[in-house]
This record gives C-alpha cells, sequence and structure tokens, in this order.
C-alpha cells in the first residue's frame, strides 16, 4: 500500500466523481460532485485525490474556515469498494502532515461528522482526533454533528 494525496484538477477530476460510498453511507457526506463544487467557489478550500499506487481510493476537502481561522477536514471519503483497508486512516495521517505543513497553521485541526458514524469515528481517533465534547447542528443537512480534533 502506497497511499499519496495529488490536487484535483482537470486531468483527474472524473476519476474523484466516479467514486462511491456504500448506500447506507450516502447521508453521511456530500457527494463528491458537491464537493468540487464547493471548492471551485471557495478560495480556501482545497481538494485531494487519495490514490494508492495510482488507483483512485477516495477523497478529501480541507479549508482554512474564515470564521474561526483554524484548518477543518470538510469532506472525507473512502470509496466503498476499498473501505476497512487501511486507506481511510493512512490517508487521513496524510491529511494532518499536509494542513500542518502549510503556512499559517495553528492548532488544533478540526472534524466534524455524523455523530452516529461511530466506523467514521474510530479512523479519527486511531489517527489521534480526539472527541472535544462539542456538538454542532447543521442546519443545511439537517443532522447533529461531533467536532473532533487533533
Amino acid at each position: 500500500m502506497t497511499i499519496r494525496l495529488v490536487p484535483i484538477d482537470r486531468r483527474n477530476w472524473e476519476k474523484a466523481v466516479a467514486l462511491e460510498v456504500k448506500p447506507h453511507q450516502l447521508g453521511n457526506v456530500g457527494t463528491n460532485v458537491l464537493s468540487l463544487a464547493e471548492v471551485s467557489v471557495r478560495s480556501e478550500a482545497r481538494a485531494r485525490l487519495i490514490l494508492n499506487d495510482d488507483e483512485p481510493v477516495g477523497m478529501v476537502v480541507y479549508l482554512k474556515n474564515p470564521e474561526d481561522d483554524k484548518f477543518h477536514v470538510h469532506r472525507f471519503m473512502i470509496d466503498k469498494n476499498y473501505q476497512k483497508q487501511g486507506f481511510g486512516e493512512a490517508a487521513l495521517r496524510l491529511v494532518v502532515d499536509e494542513i500542518r505543513a502549510l503556512e499559517g497553521f495553528v492548532s488544533p485541526i478540526i472534524i466534524e461528522f455524523i455523530d452516529n458514524n461511530v466506523d467514521t469515528q474510530r479512523v479519527y481517533e486511531r489517527v489521534g482526533f480526539k472527541d472535544t465534547g462539542r456538538t454542532v447542528y447543521n442546519d443545511e443537512w439537517g443532522f447533529t454533528e461531533k467536532v473532533f480534533e487533533i
């Protein structure tokens, strides 16, 4: 397994859009099309394709939130065919390293996720994210999210 992150651009965006989560996970994360559309209008956002060797296995979007001036992992997904194989944990470690190396980085990195998404929570905890004890209600999607940080 050789995981790496590459910027999503005009040469590989279709590979990102082709990635899918499992049917029961559809409400847990915005679609990759929506994520890329959002990145196109938010200059503070960066999208990365997650590759295992040269095979796309997932996608991540992170940004420096103008409201709190902190970096947030905004969207994170691993394709349904590659889940539970260690790709998510390996990729998230790379994301954390990439964010920490950015100019203007100030700790912590924040990640929010649906409060009943136990599998995702375990991945985040293995990487070192900690439960802040805070939750936020996502008005746009209509659910409560846990707030973790590293």
